[in-house]
C-alpha cells in the first residue's frame, strides 16, 4: 500500500514540473513566434465522418445540376445555360480591379514607408518625443478611417454589384486586419527604448 502512495506522490511531482517547465516555456516564448501546423479543414478532413458530409454535399450539387439539365432538355429541348447572372453579380470589373490596386498598393506601400519613417526619425525626447509619436498615431487613425470609407464610397458611387461589392469588403476588411498587425508588432519595438540600437524593421 505505502508503495503505491509513493508511487502516486511521484507521479504527482513529475505532472507538476512538467506543467511548470511548460508554463516556464510559454512565458519566455518570444512575441510573434509562430508554430506551423495544418489548417483546421486540414484536420477535420482527417475525419472519415466529416468526408462523409463533405461527399454528401458534393453528391448533392451534381444531383441538382442534373435535375437543372434534364428539366432543360424536357422544356427548351436542349441545354438553357445562360451566364446572365454571373455577369450581372461581376459585372464593372475593371472598377474592382482599380480599387483593388489602389487599395494593396497603399496597405504595400504607404503602411511600411509610414512605419519606417517615424522608427527612424524619432529624434526628439520629452514631451516633444511624446507629441511627435501622438502625430504619427493621428496619421495612422486618418489611413485606417480612409481605407474603411473610400472603398466603401467607391462601391456606392459605381453601384458595383454584389460579388464585386463581396471582394472589395472582404479585401478591404483584410488589409485592416494586416495593417494593424503589423503596426501592433512593430510599434512596440519602435517605442521600446532597448530596441532603439537594433534593426527594427
Amino acid at each position: 500500500m505505502s508503495d503505491l502512495k509513493e508511487q502516486a506522490s511521484t507521479d504527482k511531482r513529475r505532472d507538476s514540473g512538467s506543467v511548470n517547465t511548460s508554463k516556464i516555456s510559454i512565458k519566455h516564448r518570444k512575441a510573434g513566434e509562430f508554430v506551423a501546423r495544418e489548417s483546421l479543414l486540414t484536420e477535420l478532413f482527417h475525419n472519415p465522418h466529416i468526408n462523409c458530409v463533405r461527399n454528401g454535399f458534393i453528391a448533392g450539387f451534381i444531383l441538382m445540376i442534373l435535375r437543372h439539365l434534364v428539366d432543360d432538355l424536357l422544356h427548351y429541348g436542349r441545354p438553357n445555360w445562360t451566364f446572365e447572372l454571373l455577369f450581372l453579380t461581376v459585372g464593372q470589373l475593371h472598377i474592382t480591379i482599380i480599387i483593388w490596386s489602389v487599395m494593396t498598393f497603399c496597405t504595400t506601400f504607404l503602411v511600411y514607408y509610414g512605419t519606417y519613417i517615424w522608427a527612424n526619425s524619432r529624434k526628439f525626447s520629452g514631451t516633444s518625443l511624446k507629441l511627435y509619436d501622438m502625430f504619427w498615431l493621428l496619421i495612422y487613425i486618418c489611413y485606417v478611417m480612409g481605407l474603411l470609407i473610400i472603398p466603401c464610397w467607391q462601391v456606392m458611387k459605381y453601384q458595383l454589384p454584389f460579388a464585386a461589392t463581396a471582394t472589395i469588403i472582404a479585401e478591404q476588411l483584410r488589409q485592416i486586419l494586416k495593417i494593424h498587425s503589423f503596426v501592433r508588432e512593430n510599434a512596440g519595438k519602435i517605442i521600446s527604448p532597448s530596441n532603439k540600437s537594433t534593426g527594427l524593421l
